[in-house]
């Protein structure tokens, strides 16, 4: 990522709330918090067709972009030690992140979920980029260089 990145750590009210989004998202995926981080990825993935195909607009797709998204960076933190923070990019875009703990690659789950979401005619990488992410790069990225992926 070309630019400066601002990172500060998730203040307690802020866990608190990604928290509290992943209990909600499991009121709308068919598994459980402790299910094999695949399993969740897998349910979340096919959420997000039945959004794109019409058949789940009675819940807001703000709503479902910050549950989704909180699911699938905790499962990229509980299956590869990324962390959570709260980063800045120079263009203006913020939220909370998931990152490397050397800091090489970022993801903002929630933005990315919601591009999923919003843009049905583009492909849902939603399991794709999990799996993807899930392995070891090809090409290490430089430490400390936020590579945002998604």
């Amino acid at each position: 990522m070309s630019g400066r990145v601002a990172e500060r750590a998730l203040t307690d009210a802020e866990q608190e709330e990604l928290d509290g989004l992943f209990s909600l998202a499991l009121g709308y995926l068919p598994v459980s918090s402790q299910a094999n981080p695949a399993f969740l990825i897998g349910a979340l993935h096919l959420l997000i067709e039945e959004f794109r195909a019409g058949r789940l607009r009675e819940v807001p797709p703000d709503d479902l972009a910050a549950y989704g998204g909180v699911v699938w960076g905790d499962e990229l933190c509980r299956l590869q030690g990324w962390q959570w923070c709260y980063l800045t990019l120079d263009s203006g875009l913020e939220g909370a992140a998931v990152v490397t703990p050397d800091r090489s690659l970022a993801v903002m789950p929630v933005h990315m979920v919601y591009r999923w979401l919003s843009r049905p005619q583009a492909p849902n990488e939603c399991q794709p980029l999990f799996d993807r992410m899930s392995r070891p790069p090809e090409q290490a990225p430089a430490p400390g260089g936020y590579l945002l992926v998604g």
